[in-house]
């Protein structure tokens, strides 16, 4: 694994674009609910997050994507949930084991609004990836991406709101679970950096917010000597008591929720 300042370069050109964040209207302060990760498969776009935040989502009117990096302009995209919305959802278990995972189908005109300030992942290309034979490099890094809710202020207009998310670099435990039904997790214990010095502390606080989130693997120098390479690995859905995240892995990703999305929209499936 690469540690270190060096890791800081990747943060804009892949990862970051294709994050966002997920707010609601609570007593006029718009408040974190989770983070998701842009992704297509064939002619659907939408977000691939965790299915606790789902569950809240699907119970809004209205809710507010953050989109990552955040600009001064422009930082929050309202998107009618109920009218123009639809999702795969497995779970939430409400703990470690899963599942907990789901898809967000966004509409055509909405996502059309905002493609040129995101990046989305092909889940057509992941799944190749997912089950290739060899990895692009023997170095890599690995990281988790999403929001984090004690860094998101606003007052009680709405108005004035400040968004921030974080990448915090890590490493898999080497056991990977596989429950019966077939979904897979295993757990991210993140580095501290400047931003986080202990593991799962901002300032003494914790995750909340990244629940959704991307899990990336990045290899800085491919062996055929190409552009960096970055594969989506995983989605974070729970936090333990030691700080460590549990993810599931690629086979819940390319497997069960690639299915599921493509059995419930066939005709938008190439």
């Amino acid at each position: 694994m690469i540690n270190g300042p060096e890791y800081r370069q990747f943060h804009d050109h892949k990862i970051y674009p294709s994050t966002a964040g997920f707010f609601i209207r609570d007593g006029g302060r718009l408040v974190c609910r989770g983070s998701g990760t842009f992704v297509s498969i064939g002619k659907i776009h939408g977000l691939l997050t965790c299915a606790h935040a789902l569950k809240v989502i699907e119970k809004q009117t209205q809710v507010h994507l953050a989109l990552f990096p955040v600009r001064p302009a422009e930082r929050t995209f309202p998107l009618n949930v109920k009218e123009h919305c639809d999702h795969v959802i497995f779970g939430p278990s409400g703990d470690e084991h899963g599942p907990d995972i789901g898809f967000l189908r966004l509409p055509s005109p909405f996502f059309s609004s905002i493609s040129q300030l995101v990046s989305v992942k092909s889940l057509e290309i992941g799944r190749t990836d997912a089950f290739a034979t060899a990895e692009p490099s023997d170095e890599s890094i690995t990281a988790v991406v999403g929001m984090i809710h004690e860094w998101t202020e606003g007052d009680e207009t709405g108005q004035n709101f400040d968004v921030r998310g974080l990448m915090n670099i890590g490493n898999i435990s080497q056991d990977r679970i596989i429950s019966d039904d077939g979904y897979d997790r295993f757990l991210f214990q993140p580095v501290p950096d400047e931003n986080f010095r202990e593991p799962g502390c901002v300032d003494g606080r914790r995750y909340s917010g990244t629940s959704g989130g991307g899990l990336w693997r990045i290899y800085p120098k491919p062996r055929d000597g190409g552009d960096i390479a970055y594969r989506l690995i995983g989605v974070a859905f729970y936090e333990m008591s030691d700080h460590q995240i549990m993810c599931h892995g690629q086979a819940s990703i390319y497997l069960k929720l690639f299915d599921a999305i493509r059995d419930k929209w066939p005709d938008a499936v190439e």
